[in-house]
């Protein structure tokens, strides 16, 4: 079985320095384990999803780094995540504005990114997504909020 894009989970964790949980396989094969199984998410954690190509291929379906104090911009690696349905960043000091590379994230279904310090315009790229929930004000987001026709402002 391997799992997609792992190197780029690898580079995001690194650059933001944060380890994996215990119950996290890390040693290869990320979607393993916790990761697969029906626990909730842990955090920082993954979730996969091992049903595509006879379960010989996992995509990570989950990302969540929520209140670890994470500092730093959002790593371009994350944009390569292409089978993310649920992205929770919220409450961390992640800082610059969010990539236009966001529209990768075709299947992005629920994302939040507030309590943070992004700033910037929000990508024109959001507007072919079909988030059902998008948490991106709060007290320490600074982005403009322009040029958007998604259903959920």
């Amino acid at each position: 079985m391997r799992s997609d894009p792992t190197q780029a989970l690898d580079s995001i964790f690194q650059q933001w320095g944060i380890s994996a949980s215990k119950k996290w396989n890390t040693s290869g094969e990320p979607c393993a384990g916790a990761a697969i199984d029906s626990s909730e998410i842990n955090n920082p954690g993954i979730k996969c999803d091992c049903s595509n190509d006879n379960a010989s291929t996992c995509h990570i379906t989950q990302l969540k780094v929520c209140a670890l104090d994470v500092v730093g911009v959002i790593p371009d690696e994350l944009w390569n995540l292409t089978f993310l349905t649920i992205l929770y960043l919220a409450q961390n000091y992640l800082t610059g504005p969010l990539s236009a590379s966001i529209g990768n994230l075709r299947m992005m279904q629920n994302m939040s990114v507030g309590l943070n310090a992004l700033s910037g315009e929000l990508p024109k790229e959001l507007d072919s997504l079909l988030i059902y929930d998008f948490f991106l004000l709060g007290q320490a987001t600074s982005l403009v909020l322009c040029h958007l026709s998604l259903g959920i402002w």
